[in-house]
């Protein structure tokens, strides 16, 4: 029997044993890859946290654009060039324009993109994205592949109690407005909350769009704004002032976790944390 990701299932994926094994997994700590195992470049801190979750030692990742700054507004410094030559595979998701250059470029790494659409901090998102980087990566790096498969079915177990535990903690936030940026509002509404107006990027953002999200804003009765950390926070913070509620910034990329480690997880759970937080300074 094989999953979706291509890894085939030693039990049923119902039973007790293959749930405890996989549980289990999920506790060990992830081991550093040895000095020669295969570089995975990722541009985005989303990849990267994958390929470290799924591979575990079993291969280096190593991760373009930091997790504060947004893909598309990124350029390539000389020193990650020279790192594109060296890598075993370059994973990217489609919308980096600065990887144009190397694309079909025999002097450097071969390029895979993880074509997942949909924001990838909601937990069925981020599932099918593992799924799909567990395949590239098995396919690229057979030896890896039992390792691969394992984690892959350790890490649906974990997004599915993650899941329950966030949406639980925001279980008494169903239905309330807010205003949230664009890039977010996905993510936002999977929370739980009422998304009223939404607003885009401080460069596309008008003085009249600014006019409008302001005036759905106060006919719903928005009770938090919401931006996010990869964008400047400056329209986040004037839509806060004008409608006197509280500003919430989230992560739309894994941040760095107690380890230094970019984790989807700990991202969530802190996401999850400071929506609460802030709703509750509100109230």
């Amino acid at each position: 029997m094989q999953t979706s990701g291509g890894c085939k299932k030693p039990w049923r994926p119902g039973s007790w044993l293959w749930i405890m094994f996989a549980a289990g997994l999920a506790t060990l700590p992830v081991r550093a890859a040895a000095p020669d195992a295969p570089l995975v470049i990722c541009t985005t801190t989303h990849l990267s946290a994958l390929v470290r979750t799924l591979a575990g030692d079993q291969l280096q990742v190593e991760t373009i654009v930091p997790w504060g700054m947004c893909p598309g507004h990124f350029e390539l410094k000389r020193g990650q060039i020279e790192k594109l030559r060296s890598a075993g595979l370059i994973l990217r998701h489609g919308y980096e324009q600065f990887l144009a250059p190397f694309e079909n470029n025999p002097d450097y790494a071969p390029l895979a993109m993880v074509d997942v659409p949909g924001n990838w901090m909601i937990p069925a998102v981020q599932q099918r994205a593992a799924e799909q980087t567990a395949a590239i990566l098995a396919a690229k790096f057979p030896r890896a592949a039992g390792t691969l498969c394992a984690n892959l079915a350790a890490y649906h177990i974990r997004l599915n109690a993650l899941e329950k535990e966030g949406l639980a903690a925001l279980a008494g936030r169903q239905g309330q407005a807010v205003v949230c940026a664009a890039l977010s509002a996905d993510y936002v509404a999977w929370t739980g909350w009422r998304v009223v107006a939404e607003f885009p990027r401080d460069e596309d953002l008008s003085l009249r769009s600014l006019q409008d999200v302001l005036q759905q804003a106060r006919q719903a009765g928005a009770r938090l704004v919401i931006d996010n950390h990869q964008s400047s926070g400056k329209t986040g913070r004037t839509l806060a002032r004008e409608l006197a509620v509280p500003l919430v910034l989230i992560s739309s990329f894994p941040e760095p976790d107690h380890s230094g480690q970019y984790s989807y997880e700990a991202t969530q759970r802190k996401n999850i944390l400071a929506l609460e937080q802030r709703a509750q300074a509100g109230d």
